[in-house]
């Protein structure tokens, strides 16, 4: 009987010992899986930070893309340059919300010919016609700051300028930049700072 007594003893430890050694196997590779997948909230935010860095609207025609608020209406004129003579000028624009009711965003792209070279202070020059343009149609438009700076690997202009039109003074945030034989304009008008950020940080070459 005590034989009896101390092998069920021992049979019952061993038991026990063999219970335990299974559960720690079962919850490191239970573990191990769940270390190898990522969970959905990873995928999840892995997906949106890949949104967010893809344009609302691609231009194959003149190379960039951007997020506008929607749609953009598209225009074709021809500018006349005093350096250049005429220019197609394609306009892509779309309303914003913004403090004014005429808010908007827009991306102008002045199309020059392959012989042309962009003199030393061209942006400039076309940021003083750029104000001369609108001050036109709503006098008293004034450049406020214009700060050199890069975009995109290349020489860019930025500049804020105040139109007052609607009875009010509005901001119009503007950056000038070269890429190719084209000119770009991007500009915010009517909306806050941080909205023409997010419109300019949106914006990219395709080509």
């Amino acid at each position: 009987m005590e034989m009896n007594k101390g092998a069920n003893k021992w049979t019952t430890i061993i038991v026990v010992v063999v219970i335990l050694v299974v559960v720690v196997v079962i919850a490191v590779v239970a573990f191990g899986k769940h270390a190898a997948a990522p969970t959905s909230a990873q995928n999840g935010t892995q997906q949106a930070a890949t949104t967010a860095t893809t344009p609302s609207y691609t231009s194959s025609k003149d190379g960039f893309g951007v997020n506008f608020p929607g749609t953009p209406t598209i225009t074709t004129t021809m500018y006349n340059s005093m350096t250049a003579g005429s220019l197609p000028l394609t306009t892509y624009k779309e309303a914003a919300s913004g403090t004014s009711p005429n808010a908007f965003d827009e991306v102008m792209v002045y199309h020059y010919p392959a012989t042309y070279q962009f003199p030393d202070n061209y942006l400039a020059g076309v940021l003083q016609v750029f104000g001369l343009t609108i001050n036109s149609k709503y006098p008293g438009t004034t450049i406020v700051d214009q700060t050199p700076t890069q975009f995109l690997g290349a020489p860019a202009l930025f500049a804020t300028v105040t139109v007052p039109a609607e009875g009010t003074t509005n901001d119009d945030y503007v950056l000038l930049t070269t890429r190719g034989q084209n000119t770009y304009i991007i500009n915010t008008y009517g909306a806050s700072q941080s909205s023409y950020n997010s419109f300019i940080g949106s914006f990219s070459f395709t080509k």
